[in-house]
């Protein structure tokens, strides 16, 4: 892996990672408790392929 992929890569697990936290907060609120690795898992399988679809589209030119 070069250093360029090494940093798109990192940049990806951030934004990912984000977006995941993101989704345990609002599903927790609406839960009134924290959900904690349930609401990780549910954004996973709702959400991650097609996240990785948007980023990739949306970084497809970015040097990292």
């Amino acid at each position: 892996m070069t250093q360029e992929e090494y940093e798109k890569m990192k940049k990806y697990m951030a934004d990912q990672i984000k977006e995941m936290e993101i989704h345990k907060w609002i599903e927790s609120e609406a839960a009134g408790h924290d959900l904690g690795e349930d609401a990780l898992k549910d954004w996973i399988l709702k959400h991650a392929v097609e996240f990785r679809k948007h980023w990739e589209e949306e970084h497809k030119n970015d040097k990292n």
